[in-house]
C-alpha cells in the first residue's frame, strides 16, 4: 500500500518517458507535502526494497513500475527509471539525446550592383545557416555554418578580406553559380533548435558555440544525403 504517497504512484504512472529526475521540491509539490529530513540527508529512504517490505514511500514508485537509480543530495534531486530498463541491462553511463532543428527559409541570395547580396532580414544572433545553390544542369550543393552573428557573417561573404579564405570561396561559389544561372537559397536557425536528454525537451543555447557546432555536425550528417555536394570543409 502506498497510503499518503499514491499522489507519486500515479504521477510516476502517468508519465511517458523512461527516466524522471526533479528535485525533492518537485517531488513536494506532487505529494502535496514536505519529504522528511531524513529523505534529504539519507539515501536508505531513497532504497528499492521488495515491494512487501512495508515501506510506503518505497512502494509509491515499485508499485508504478519504477525503482529509483541515483540520488544527488548536494542538487536535491532524485532519479526514477523504469524497472523494465534497469532489469533489461541497459548502461546507465551511455549518453543519449535527441537533437531537433528547423529551418526557416531566410530568402534568396542575388548578385546587385557587383557584390553579392544576401537577403536583408538577418539579425544580429547567433544561429545556424545553409545555402543551397541549385543549378540548372549538375549536381546541387549545400553549404551549412554556424555564428556568433549571423548578420555579421553576411557581411564578410559580401566583403571578404584578403586573409578570409573561407569567406572568399564561398563569395566565389556563389559568383560563378549565380552566373551560370543557378538559384541560391538561404535558410536559418536561431530559435528552432531543441535538445532532447532523459525525455526532457529544452531549447538548445545557440549562444554557446560547442552548441552551435554540434548542430552543424548533425545536420550534415543527417542532410548528408550522396546527391549533394556540401561546400563545408
Amino acid at each position: 500500500m502506498t497510503g499518503k504517497y499514491e499522489a507519486l504512484k500515479e504521477h510516476l504512472e502517468s508519465l511517458r518517458v523512461d527516466r524522471w529526475n526533479p528535485d525533492f521540491t518537485e517531488v513536494e509539490r506532487i505529494l502535496g507535502f514536505d519529504l522528511p529530513p531524513s529523505a534529504r540527508k539519507y539515501k536508505p529512504w531513497w532504497a528499492n526494497p521488495e515491494p512487501d517490505s512495508g515501506h510506503p514511500f518505497a512502494g509509491s514508485w515499485l508499485d508504478a513500475g519504477w525503482k529509483v537509480e541515483k540520488v544527488d543530495f548536494n542538487a536535491q534531486t532524485v532519479m526514477f527509471c523504469r524497472i523494465h530498463l534497469l532489469s533489461s541491462g541497459e548502461d546507465t553511463d551511455m549518453l543519449k539525446c535527441e537533437l531537433q532543428l528547423r529551418w526557416k527559409p531566410a530568402g534568396a541570395v542575388n548578385i546587385s550592383h557587383g557584390l553579392v547580396s544576401f537577403p536583408e532580414s538577418l539579425r544580429e544572433l547567433p544561429g545556424l545557416y545553409r545555402l543551397e545553390i541549385a543549378p540548372i544542369d549538375g549536381q546541387e550543393r549545400r553549404y551549412v555554418g554556424e555564428t556568433d552573428n549571423l548578420s555579421q557573417r553576411f557581411i564578410f561573404y559580401r566583403h571578404p578580406g584578403k586573409s578570409q579564405a573561407t569567406n572568399a570561396r564561398i563569395n566565389q561559389e556563389i559568383r560563378e553559380a549565380i552566373d551560370s544561372g543557378a538559384d541560391i537559397t538561404l535558410s536559418i536557425a536561431m530559435d528552432d533548435a531543441w535538445i532532447i536528454r532523459e525525455g526532457v525537451k529544452q531549447a538548445a543555447d545557440l549562444s554557446d558555440r560547442a552548441v552551435r557546432q554540434l548542430f552543424a555536425s548533425f545536420v550534415q550528417v543527417v542532410e548528408g544525403d550522396v546527391d549533394i555536394e556540401s561546400l563545408s570543409r
